[in-house]
């Protein structure tokens, strides 16, 4: 099965092209190494992203229920839902357990900064510490540290799917793939041409996400690709969808989306950065509507495209979901949640 919804992958060499490609409403990317400096386009080359970065009411499908609430963090990084229904937020150097309603229940201290987080079925808590995992019992007791897999390592997103823990390594751009004992079992996502698969474009670590779906396939962001990939938990790519473009049905920039969650029925709630958008698709990756743009996630800097691997170097909003279908937004940058819920039908 291949779902394609509207790919563009261009290779983007030069100013003009991506001046052109903004005009055209498509989002520009670079295929480059990430370490090579850049030259930033001029002012010849500048571009108004009003037009895209205005969203339509009638697209948004949801509105936020209560106040937001705050993380107690100075840096938080990222936000999971628990089998119990209880929010954790990974920042600083610990867990922060909360009820969904956000209050504060439990404090595990961690050894280093989590980067990713994953709970399995029984609420036992998988943790990246940036380039090795440790596990907690859900009452915050440490079980185990496994080891480095390998001495560059960067884990940046955590997922439990079918008995196994599987994290993507954006250092060598692979997804590796754990028994809970925390034996390596096999490691993929490297190119393989005979496989149809070109292999993962990771501008910015910030974006190389995992989510376990209910149809027992592993998601994974191709954020340098802008797609969203299903595949096997013995590393087999199914299918993919996605489309470059700087509407809001796309995504833009050199990177995106930024974030990942899926909803009871399958449907992806993705996190942009550059523009700040949270949408929904379904579960073939078709547009459905908008979460919260940036008027509803009370955004105040410029909206922009990351246009190069160095622009884009930052984290975006994080993304989890509820049993009752509520999107739960982890605002990194003022360490606080807001929580989403829908009132609309479909846009389209």
């Amino acid at each position: 099965m291949h779902i394609k919804a509207g790919t563009i992958q261009p290779t983007l060499i030069g100013g003009l092209v991506v001046a052109a490609a903004i005009a055209a409403g498509l989002g520009a990317f670079f295929l480059i190494d990430p370490g090579r400096p850049l030259a930033k386009l001029g002012s010849k080359y500048s571009y108004d992203l009003s037009e895209y970065a205005a969203i339509d009411p009638d697209l948004i499908l949801y509105e936020q229920v209560g106040e937001p609430f705050s993380t107690g963090l100075s840096q938080s990084r990222v936000i999971v839902i628990g089998p119990n229904e209880t929010l954790w937020i990974a920042g600083d150097q610990q867990l922060v357990q909360f009820s969904l309603n956000g209050r504060r229940l439990r404090t595990i201290d961690c050894d280093g900064e989590p980067t990713c987080l994953a709970l399995d079925g029984d609420g036992r808590l998988y943790v990246g510490l940036i380039d090795h995992i440790v596990v907690f019992s859900p009452t915050g007791d440490f079980i185990a540290q496994w080891s480095v897999p390998h001495p560059d390592a960067l884990l940046t997103s955590l997922a439990v799917l079918g008995g196994s823990i599987f994290a993507a390594e954006a250092e060598r751009k692979t997804v590796l793939r754990f028994d809970k004992d925390g034996t390596l079992i096999t490691q993929f996502g490297r190119a393989n041409p005979e496989h149809n698969h070109p292999g993962f474009v990771i501008p910015s670590p910030y974006g190389f996400n995992l989510a376990a779906a209910p149809d027992g396939l592993l998601r994974i962001v191709n954020s340098g690709r802008h797609l969203i990939e299903a595949w096997t938990i013995d590393g087999h790519r199914e299918w993919w969808w996605g489309t470059s473009s700087i509407r809001v049905e796309g995504f833009s920039g050199c990177c995106n989306p930024a974030g990942l969650a899926l909803l009871p029925n399958g449907h992806y709630i993705t996190s942009e950065k550059g523009l700040v958008r949270i949408k929904e698709y379904d579960d073939h990756g078709r547009f459905i509507g908008v979460v919260a743009g940036p008027e509803q996630l009370d955004w105040v800097e410029p909206l922009r495209v990351h246009e190069t691997p160095q622009d884009a170097h930052v984290r975006g909003f994080g993304v989890a979901t509820d049993a009752t279908g509520r999107v739960y937004v982890l605002d990194i940058f003022r360490n606080r949640v807001r929580v989403f819920e829908r009132i609309k039908n479909d846009s389209i």
